[in-house]
């Protein structure tokens, strides 16, 4: 029975997808009403015959022949092909051979079969099935169309009423000569053949294009066609089949020229001819221009690593400094902090993170112990040399050691060795008022126990050239024991015992010469005057970085790997990187996506100091498994740590935005990015305010503590990863701001929290990619100077179990074209996305999404970015001018495209005693320049401020204008303002011919102004007319070329179609 079924099987498939007989026509066709239909589309290979030689068109079309034509025809036979694979919805599907072209179906809307979860596949197709297929499959309303006057309308079931009126009124189908439709009529496969070419007309794709047949040239096998005033040669398809006025010809018998419809077949040959005499499809005029290479994406400029300087300079800071706690009290409030931690009394205990980044003063009051009395800093790992001392051996005399004339009493050292080993450490990096009498302190190394292993260090603290009055130091790791050289007043230079190898070579001493790692770890966990946000969770420094602020790569990838080896659940990398090596990165994927699957370590990075314009986050931000973080404040940050009275949330005006390098979401969330937090004691202040996207780093790794604290005591769950998303997914979106600049939202701990509660976490198999203008495939959409049309994005599963998953848009002006897909476990499905229309220049920015609603945070989430310039020179005013008014602390971008032709350019901001305005000027190339302020100051008005360029860069030119958040010390709460853009051009802007790349073709059908209408534009490859692939513009918006055809939905508002289409 079963070899009867797939044998079955194999004959319905050849009446679709085998390929084409070497015959010139079917045996039982030659004198059929519906020859021309039949030979076209079987030429096209888009119908079939049999072996032998036969087309057999009487015979009946079963409903899974027929959905399978349609799909086809649709385009999409690749994604059924995918949904073989998967887990069908009908129950008579299972075994079926056209399976996935049934779920597909269903997926589309096309069909649903009885209601009762089954397809009746090998059932005869009628005719109301097949109408209404065909009409659900255009996407068509038909609601108020007046009703077919049909004699046996009543026969016609309820659900075929209206597809049915629709295929009339646009002539995909009739009625017989009586009057009648026969609704329940089986359809043979020659009606079959006509009702699909007329499925195909009505979406503009019946013929590939219309042209002159100028030459013929046998011996050769091939044709010169004259299209749109252009010469093309074209092989000939050796079944190919010519028609004159009806009547079936040799095309060496036509009469050159000959005027016709031509069509291809998937090789790219001339396959069909068809002559009427006429053009009889719609009026059709087709602009070739080419893109201006301006219109790319430039890399941003910046060293390997770097972390970036303060970039405060509003004016005084109100000091914090008698009450520090209050700054933390108030960024631990934005996240929720402390509703969270009454309701789950978690502390961040049990937790270990790891701070990559410059140290920490091991002696700080704040950083010592958790509340159960375990020491705060678990141990020290040193990657730099910055404290590394080399040491040279020397024996000792009569307990004492000499180097040079000096004389060193170690009659009281325990050494079960009899050589000592000693060197000094260059002290000079302590500022001058630290008051240190010498700059280079004697280390002396001993063997304590085994005369062959070097355990314990002696450091001359009270610089006298003696260390008998020192207390021995091991190794901090193991009983956490550190040592201070005192300075002037209450300075104190801490630092402990790093590294010691067994053979004395050399020591490694461990402080914090830069500072920034103790902060970062005060504002994680610290425990004292002020409180982090996570106070009990432990912490494991790991020194990439010297007190110049740089480091390299691979140090920060060995740090990665050491924490996770160590048991860090978190680590927390507050650096810059804004250029790196494409291995690099790699190198760094892999290591991240090993880190993820061996440990669940959670990496939170920031997102840079850059901005504020887009693109300018970190160049790791688009990895995956890590989430990047960018920096804003609160009104009360704000008050608490300024003293300024700012009324709304703002993002810090150095917050780099995203999109990263592949169009992804970077920064993923924003949290608070400035703190009054512990500083090194040897600077003379054990509290220091800092800003930037590296305090905001801190704050996310600090809250993701916390939810392991209470995830792994009150739910039982202790994965990092699962942590990780639910911070994701409870973010909480700042009003008035886009996707690309804060991601998902501002961590919110509570909403986190319910997050967690909510859904089961799952290990996610599922990853996005999109084609963007510039970048190629990645994981979301990036456009600079196009609006889309119709894109689509992939969806790829790798686990084994197979997902349905739910699509959508955040935005209304992002429209999946389905809302439910399947992706079969190992498989792969292409979504297609319609997006709106987007009329005011400007940025757009919000999330295509895919997800299980039993999961946290969206499976996958796709960023989508577009900007849209306002075009300078095009308009009969060449100059722009806006004026506004922002609150404080808030700014506005726009976006300027300067044409290649431009001059100069100059940017002017005015504004008055009624604000307090600046610009960020980005070049194409990513060069800010920041002005200086308009409007009120210290000391006068400035009523304007410009800035203006010499032969300006060609591109896309972004100018962010921001409003001072110190409005409140001048009486004001928001600023007002005038922008105003002066170009100078020289000529006409001109667009320039397209390059040869594609043959553009299309014979739209008949329309009538006013009246929406399908076209579909074919992109041949030039040189050997094979179906095309790639973007392009059309009219101005962007759309994928798929499988060699964009189709559009116009309505058109005069007699011709006018497309320009650009590459």
């Amino acid at each position: 029975m079963r070899k009867n079924t797939y044998l079955a099987g194999l004959l319905i498939i050849i009446f679709i997808t085998c390929n084409p007989l070497a015959a010139q026509a079917f045996s039982d066709t030659r004198q059929h009403w519906a020859r021309p239909q039949i030979d076209h589309l079987y030429n096209r290979e888009m119908i079939s015959g049999y072996s032998d030689g036969s087309y057999r068109p009487n015979a009946y079309v079963n409903r899974a022949e027929f959905i399978t034509l349609i799909i086809n025809a649709l385009n999409k036979s690749a994604e059924a092909k995918q949904l073989l694979k998967g887990e069908p919805h009908f129950r008579d599907a299972r075994n079926h051979w056209a399976r996935g072209y049934m779920e597909l179906a269903y997926e589309l809307n096309i069909a649903h079969g009885d209601g009762l979860s089954y397809f009746n596949p090998a059932a005869p197709v009628s005719r109301e099935e097949a109408v209404t297929m065909i009409v659900n499959s255009l996407k068509v309303s038909a609601e108020e169309l007046p009703p077919a006057d049909f004699l046996d309308r009543s026969e016609i079931s309820f659900w075929a009423l209206k597809p049915i009126d629709y295929a009339v009124s646009e002539g995909i189908i009739s009625g017989y000569p009586d009057n009648s439709f026969k609704p329940r009529q089986n359809l043979t496969r020659a009606e079959v053949a006509v009702l699909i070419e007329q499925f195909l007309a009505i979406q503009g794709q019946k013929y590939h294009f219309y042209g002159t047949l100028e030459e013929i040239d046998l011996p050769l096998k091939r044709v010169i066609i004259r299209i749109n005033g252009r010469s093309e040669i074209f092989e000939l398809a050796s079944n190919l089949v010519g028609y004159k006025e009806g009547q079936k010809v040799p095309i060496s018998q036509l009469d050159l020229p000959v005027n016709a419809y031509f069509s291809l077949n998937t090789e790219g040959k001339l396959a069909y001819l068809f002559s009427t005499g006429k053009y009889d499809g719609g009026q059709v005029n087709l602009h070739q221009v080419s893109l201006p290479d301006s219109d790319k994406l430039a890399p941003i400029d910046g060293n390997i690593v770097k972390l970036t300087e303060n970039e405060i300079s509003e004016g005084v800071r109100v000091s914090t400094l008698n009450r520090p706690e209050r700054s933390l009290q108030a960024t631990c409030a934005a996240m929720q902090v402390f509703e969270f931690t009454a309701l789950t009394e978690a502390s961040g205990r049990g937790q270990l993170v790891a701070i990559i980044d410059s140290g920490i003063d091991p002696g700080h009051p704040d950083l010592q112990q958790t509340a159960e009395g375990y020491r705060k800093i678990v141990d020290f790992i040193d990657l730099t040399d910055e404290g590394k001392v080399n040491l040279t051996a020397v024996k000792a005399q009569d307990g004492y050691i000499s180097i040079g004339d000096k004389k060193i009493d170690v009659s009281k050292i325990n050494n079960a060795s009899d050589v000592y080993k000693y060197g000094y450490l260059n002290s000079t990096f302590l500022p001058g008022e630290f008051g240190l009498k010498e700059d280079n302190l004697l280390v002396i190394a001993t063997a304590g126990k085994l005369w062959s292993t070097y355990d314990t260090v002696y450091l001359d603290t009270n610089c006298d050239g003696q260390i008998s009055d020192q207390n021995p130091l091991q190794v901090f790791g193991r009983d956490g024991q550190t040592m201070a050289i005192k300075g002037e007043g209450n300075r104190s230079f801490n630092l402990l015992l790093a590294e010691l190898p067994a053979s004395g070579d050399y020591v490694k001493l461990g402080f914090d010469m830069l500072g920034h790692g103790t902060e970062v770890s005060g504002i994680v966990a610290a425990r004292g005057t002020i409180q982090g946000v996570a106070p009990d969770a432990q912490l494991l420094p790991i020194k990439v970085m010297d007190r110049s602020g740089t480091t390299s790569f691979k140090k920060i990838e060995s740090a990665i790997s050491l924490a996770a080896d160590r048991g860090a659940r978190v680590a927390v990398v507050s650096l810059g990187q804004y250029q790196v090596q494409t291995s690099e990165l790699q190198s760094l994927a892999k290591l991240l996506t090993n880190v993820q699957k061996v440990s669940g370590m959670l990496v939170c990075i920031a997102a840079g100091n850059n901005g504020p314009g887009l693109g300018t986050v970190t160049g790791i931000s688009s990895l995956n498994n890590i989430i990047s973080v960018g920096a804003y404040a609160t009104p009360e940050m704000w008050y608490s740590d300024y003293g300024w009275q700012v009324e709304e949330p703002t993002l810090w005006y150095f917050n780099s935005s995203g999109p990263a390098a592949d169009g992804s979401t970077a920064p993923m969330v924003v949290a608070p990015g400035n703190a009054v937090s512990t500083y090194p004691l040897w600077s003379g202040q054990s509290y220091r305010l800092d800003e930037g996207t590296s305090m905001a780093a801190p704050h996310a790794a600090g809250a993701a503590a916390l939810l392991l604290d209470a995830a792994s005591r009150k739910l039982y769950i202790s994965n990092s990863q699962a942590v990780g998303r639910a911070l994701l997914a409870g973010a909480k979106p700042l009003p008035g701001l886009q996707a690309v600049e804060q991601g998902f939202g501002t961590v919110n701990l509570i909403r986190s929290w319910n997050e967690l509660q909510g859904k089961k976490y799952q290990e996610t198999s599922l990853t996005g990619i999109q084609y963007s203008p510039s970048l190629g495939y990645g994981g979301g959409f990036y456009s600079r100077g196009l609006a889309p049309g119709e894109l689509t994005f992939k969806i790829a599963n790798n686990g084994n179990e197979n997902e349905q998953l739910s699509i959508g848009g955040l935005a209304d002006w992002v429209k999946p074209k389905q809302y439910s897909i399947q992706v079969p476990a190992h498989g792969e499905r292409k979504v297609d996305i319609r997006y709106g229309e987007l009329l005011e220049p400007g940025l757009y920015s919000t999330f295509l999404l895919a997800d299980k609603y039993t999961t946290p945070e969206w499976d996958v989430a796709m960023l989508q970015t577009i900007i849209l310039p306002i075009e300078l020179g095009k308009s009969g005013d060449k100059n722009f001018e806006e004026s506004g008014e922002l609150a404080a602390g808030h700014y506005k971008r726009y976006f300027f495209r300067v044409p290649e032709n431009m001059t100069s350019i100059s940017f002017k901001l005015l504004s008055s005693d009624k604000g307090r305005v600046r610009m960020h000027i980005i070049s194409p190339q990513g060069k800010q320049q920041v002005s200086q302020y308009a409007g009120v100051g210290d000391t006068q008005v400035i009523a304007s401020v410009n800035v203006p360029y010499n032969q300006p860069a060609a591109g896309i030119w972004e100018v962010v204008v921001y409003s001072s958040a110190t409005l409140s010390d001048y009486n004001l709460k928001t600023s007002q303002y005038t922008l105003q853009v002066i170009p100078d051009i020289t000529g006409k802007i001109v667009n320039m011919p397209s390059d040869n790349k594609y043959l553009v073709t299309a014979v739209p059908p008949e329309f009538k102004p006013g009246e929406k209408i399908y076209v579909t534009l074919y992109f041949w490859y030039s040189s050997n007319k094979m179906p095309a692939a790639g973007l392009v513009s059309i009219n101005n918006r962007l759309y994928e070329i798929q499988n060699g055809m964009v189709k559009l939905e116009v309505e058109p508002e005069q007699e011709q179609l006018n497309f320009t289409v650009a590459w």
